[in-house]
This record gives C-alpha cells, structure tokens and sequence, in this order.
C-alpha cells in the first residue's frame, strides 16, 4: 500500500516539470484553497501530533530550511484548522536492509517500508509520522532527470485515514531531492526548499486524509473539483508544473470554499471530513 511521488526536473530557461505519483492501492484525495484562505468553518483547531525523524545525511540535508515546518504545517492549518504540532525524536536512523543502504521500490518491497515503520514510528504518543531518508535506488544521481520524492502507505478506499497508527507513514527522499534541484538541475535558490515544502504537504495529505492525487481523470472529477487561487495549482496535482513547486512557499489545496465535514468533492472537504481522526 503506498504512494509514490515522482518529478521530472529540467534546468532553468527550460522548465518543464512534469509529477507522477504512482499508487500501490487507489490514489487519495487532493486539496487547494480556492481564492484566499476560505472561512474557517469548524469549531476548534485540531493538533495532530507528528513524529519526525532522519537518516543523519537526510538530517544533514535538511539544514537551513527554516521554512519548511512552518510551511507546511500552515498549508494545513488555513485549509482546514488542522495544526501540526513537530516531535523530533532522531536524527540518526538507520539504513534500510538490503544492498548499498538504498531504499528499494516500495510498489515491489513495500514490506521494507511497512516494518522500518513498524521498528522507529512511536505510535504510543505521535500518530503521525514522516520520515526523512536518504536515496531512493531507482533516482538518478547523475543526470538531472524524473525523480520519485516520497511514499506513503494510504487506506485502500480514497480520503478514509489508516485506522491502525503503525500503518501511517510517510517517507521523503531528501538527499535525493536537493542533488538533483540544486546541484544537478542547478536551480537556484529557494526551490530546493520550496520544493520540499510541496513535497511533503503532498505525502502528509495522502497520510492525514486519504487524499487522492489529482490526475486529469477519474480522481479529479469525483474528488477535486474545488477550484485553487489564479495561476497556483494543487498540491495534490499530478503532473506538476515547476512554476508551482519551485516558485511558491505555501502549497494550496483545492477548495470550493464552503465544504462542511461529510462532504467529499475537493481535498478541503476531505481533510474537514478527517480532521478529528486521531
């Protein structure tokens, strides 16, 4: 079970990027605000309690993104009052079994990921976890080139949350991303860390809410039918347009602006609809 989300980077003057997430079990829903923030139509805000941890190069690459949390954790909070609250429990996890350290495809080794969670998610105080790691074994290192940059495990219906806390996970590839937006695809600063902030607000909507990505067909038309700010897109939209991921700090999440919780046609009314899961 699990999502993956795969880039494809083109250096500046010729950007053309195209996002692919990959599902191992139906995709799950996607989100934008529709104009402004839409009005806060809940009674209370909602703290979900969010394990982060990192292999010590992930950790490393990590460094100096002082956006990022807050970036993310805001993308949620003015879509849906859902407040990310960060515990960060280790900065030095280890490898994955299996050749080089590399992480494997989880559409064929999902177990790999399933158990590495098992192993390092506290489940007992943080529901929710994201894992920073290091290279995914099918990425590029030397070319600027198609990249997956995340996996998550949803529940097999679309916007329902895994009722089980040790079947939550997602995992970032973040070595992988800064090699090839910075070095490799030599893009300037911040789209590294924008990038990442679209990254991971993308694999947390797939964890917290089920959502599915918005692909042109059959999930865009039952889930995202809420509308997204003028020239922004959808951080759940499959493919990506680098002008989104690259060029903007705050992720949106499609909207229709006046979703209730129980309603299911955009990735607002989703995450309304799963916000008080714990």
């Amino acid at each position: 079970m699990g999502s993956a989300r795969s880039i494809k980077y083109v250096k500046p003057g010729a950007w053309r990027m195209r996002i692919v997430t990959m599902l191992l079990l139906p995709a799950t829903v996607e989100c934008s605000l529709q104009g402004e923030t839409p009005p806060d139509q809940t009674p209370q805000v909602v703290t979900d309690a969010v394990q982060t941890s990192a292999q010590l190069e992930a950790h490393q690459a990590l460094a100096g993104l002082y956006n990022l949390q807050d970036m993310v954790a805001g993308a949620f909070l003015t879509t849906a009052d859902i407040d990310l609250d960060y515990h960060d429990t280790n900065d030095n996890l280890p490898a994955p079994p299996g050749p080089n350290g590399d992480w494997p495809d989880a559409r064929i080794f999902q177990t790999t990921y399933q158990d590495y969670a098992t192993t390092y998610h506290d489940v007992q105080n943080y529901p929710w976890v994201i894992f920073y790691v290091n290279h995914f074994t099918n990425n590029s290192t030397t070319q600027c080139a198609g990249m997956v940059t995340g996996f998550t495990n949803p529940y097999p219906v679309p916007n329902a949350v895994q009722s089980a806390p040790v079947n939550r996970w997602s995992f970032i590839f973040v070595t992988d991303v800064k090699l090839q937006i910075k070095t490799l695809c030599q893009n300037p600063d911040p789209a590294y860390e924008n990038g990442l902030i679209h990254f991971v607000t993308h694999e947390y909507g797939h964890q917290r809410a089920g959502l599915t990505d918005n692909d042109g067909g059959t999930n865009t038309n039952l889930y995202h039918t809420g509308s997204v700010p003028r020239k922004r897109e959808d951080v759940m939209a499959i493919p990506g347009s680098p002008a989104e991921f690259v060029g903007y700090q705050n992720p949106v999440f499609d909207s229709k602006s006046g979703e209730t919780a129980g309603e299911h046609l955009s990735c607002r009314a989703n995450l309304l609809s799963n916000q008080s899961v714990h």
